[in-house]
């Protein structure tokens, strides 16, 4: 164990979304380790995969009175963003935010189904209209990250991803290199609980290990160092 440095150098344009920059860098080992675990196991169940979450390589800081944990792990520092403009280009990309099934099975009712037309839904208002999102797309030249933890273990986790932030699927935030180095003295800045750390608001609620977007186990959190 040992604290490293991640230094990546993006090959193109990052979709940076702003609640994605209070996630630790622990987060995107976690998809790794558990998209290679189910390459390697077809019959894999949830409790597999979350014992592979709990035995990523970075040092556990235990919390709430050692019942919970967080890795040492920071969040992203990025060294430059610079908004992505030209003649035709105003550094937004729109997109239209999807409606899931499930949503719509909570809220069904007879009222958004179109008169005359079959199971057809009326999205020219309420909650099935569609909202148009904006999306800030920027030039970062390097995001860094810092975690304690086994080096060539998190490293070799790491080269399995090739994409960073949103919209990877056509295109955007691709990866050109990265390189691992010491970091002795460097602080650990990320998500903590304000009830056990001397943090600075905003305070939210938050989950302070994998995966970040389950609703259960969260503390009320605010930026801190380790």
């Amino acid at each position: 164990m040992g604290l490293t440095t991640v230094s990546v150098e993006m090959a193109g344009p990052l979709v940076v979304e702003a609640f994605a920059r209070f996630t630790p860098f622990d987060s995107l080992i976690a998809y790794a380790a558990v998209e290679r675990y189910r390459a390697r196991h077809e019959d894999c169940k949830i409790e597999d995969i979350r014992k592979v979450v709990d035995d990523l390589p970075f040092r556990k800081i235990p919390i709430n009175k050692g019942t919970d944990y967080l890795y040492a792990s920071s969040v992203a520092k990025f060294s430059e963003e610079i908004p992505l403009q030209g003649k035709y280009y105003d550094g937004f990309r729109r997109i239209y935010k999807a409606n899931t099934v499930a949503k719509m099975q909570e809220y069904w009712s007879k009222d958004l189904i179109l008169e005359g037309v079959k199971e057809c839904l009326n999205q020219a208002r309420g909650r099935f209209k569609p909202s148009i999102v904006s999306l800030p797309v920027m030039l970062v030249p390097e995001i860094k990250w810092v975690f304690d933890g086994d080096g060539e273990a998190v490293e070799d986790l790491f080269s399995d991803i090739t994409h960073l932030g949103k919209k990877t699927a056509i295109g955007y935030g691709r990866i050109k290199g990265f390189d691992f180095s010491d970091a002795e003295g460097v602080p650990i800045e990320r998500p903590l609980p304000k009830q056990e750390y001397d943090v600075k608001p905003p305070f939210v609620f938050l989950r302070l290990k994998p995966a970040y977007w389950l609703k259960t186990g969260r503390y009320l959190a605010g930026m801190g160092t380790l």
